[in-house]
């Protein structure tokens, strides 16, 4: 949609329209895990967060996102004339919301991959409760789509079509990325392998790169095969 309809003006006569404060369930709640975010390790975080982003993702074709981006506000004007804009700007919120979940995630895991962190599953309990408490949350929300939520306009086709193909995007740079860091610690191997058995030896005072040495270990015999774009 245009910015404009996504933005909402406002006046010195009107009321600013705001973020309403309730609590979210995007936020960490003492009753549903065991310990707080941060006493987690890394790979425990990424868990929790892939679940809250699926939580996200499901809230885009509701009418309305969790609380803590909802919008409120503008009580002198009449609901036939602002819904569509609030509706507007938190549907953006909540793409962004999204957008930002995704990259707390890559930084995250990316974390792990650099620093070597070990790699341990969130543990049952919490991981049942988590996802428990979430799909309360949906059904609820649900249910306010056809009650509370009756007047607030529906979510257009074509939003619901970008959000699937932002979650492939998603998948298929995860992988991509996965499938980079294996190549990655290959050639680290071959490299240092090469170097210890002998068969390449460097006499020279400057850094030669990873994959240079990792492709002389194969030996003069070696013939790259061509990948063709079948």
């Amino acid at each position: 949609m245009a910015t404009a309809e996504l933005s909402v003006r406002c006046s010195a006569d009107r009321e600013k329209p705001q973020l309403s404060m309730q609590p979210s369930p995007d936020v960490n709640p003492s009753h549903v895990l065991e310990k707080h975010f941060a006493e987690y390790t890394t790979s425990q975080q990424v868990e929790i967060l892939r679940i809250k982003l699926d939580f996200l993702r499901k809230c885009v074709p509701l009418k309305r996102p969790p609380p803590s981006l909802r919008v409120k506000g503008a009580s002198a004007i009449p609901d036939q004339h602002k819904l569509f804009r609030f509706s507007c700007l938190e549907t953006d919120l909540l793409s962004s919301a999204i957008s930002y979940k995704i990259k707390e995630i890559d930084l995250l895991t990316d974390q792990i991959k650099s620093k070597k962190l070990p790699s341990l599953p969130l543990p049952w309990k919490d991981r049942v409760n988590l996802r428990k408490h979430f799909e309360t949350k949906i059904s609820f929300y649900q249910k306010q789509d056809n009650t509370k939520w009756e007047t607030w306009p529906p979510k257009p086709a074509r939003l619901l079509d970008d959000q699937k193909l932002s979650k492939a995007e998603t998948r298929k740079r995860r992988n991509f990325k996965k499938k980079w860091a294996q190549k990655k610690r290959k050639t680290e191997k071959d490299a240092e392998r090469a170097l210890k058995s002998g068969s390449v030896v460097i006499l020279v005072n400057e850094t030669v790169p990873t994959g240079a040495i990792a492709l002389l270990g194969k030996g003069l015999g070696f013939v790259p095969t061509p990948k063709l774009n079948i």
